[in-house]
């Protein structure tokens, strides 16, 4: 009996070739297809509770000395300043984003793109710029292929984890390369 999965879905695969796409979700795999699953980070919950928070207090001033008209001014901005922090965590919150290595390249999977294919004779080096809080692709040339903020990736840490697994992957596809 074949027990293959998909590293994305893990739909099984029995009876489908070891190289093809799998119906379930759409991720091309192969023996040795790695999907990093990455959360973004969502730093707005702190907002809206510190917001709430301070809300909650000018509200318990309120009712300590009354309110006056301009008091619920006051109000109905920190009510927006609400709304807005939660429509940020609405919009990060669209779930994982995934990074998939096969042998013909890298895919990008994020919240907020359908994904951007990069083949591996295309990419010459994943980096991390820290002072633009970007992850980045480069081509030949140092051409820049593709960006993604820190962020949507996770943070720094699984910013590197990617680094370091696409240019460990690419070194090895390489290798392959000046072998044949």
């Amino acid at each position: 009996m074949d027990s293959r999965k998909c590293p994305n879905c893990h739909y099984t695969l029995e009876g489908l070739p070891p190289a093809y796409t799998c119906p379930e979700c759409g991720i091309e795999y192969d023996e040795d297809c790695t999907v990093i699953r990455l959360e973004p980070v969502q730093r707005e919950y702190t907002q809206i509770l510190m917001a709430i928070g301070l809300l909650a207090l000018c509200f318990y001033g309120f009712l300590r000395t009354g309110f006056m008209r301009d008091d619920l001014y006051l109000l109905g901005l920190m009510a927006v300043l609400i709304l807005m922090s939660m429509l940020r965590i609405i919009r990060y919150s669209g779930g994982p984003n995934l990074v998939v290595m096969n042998r013909k390249g890298v895919e990008f999977r994020t919240v907020d793109s359908a994904g951007r294919f990069i083949s591996w004779s295309e990419l010459e080096q994943a980096r991390l710029s820290l002072l633009r809080r970007k992850f980045i692709i480069t081509g030949q040339g140092q051409d820049v292929l593709y960006t993604l903020s820190v962020r949507s990736l996770g943070g720094p840490l699984a910013a590197k984890r990617c680094i370091f697994e696409i240019n460990k992957r690419r070194k090895g596809v390489r290798k392959e390369w000046h072998c044949r």
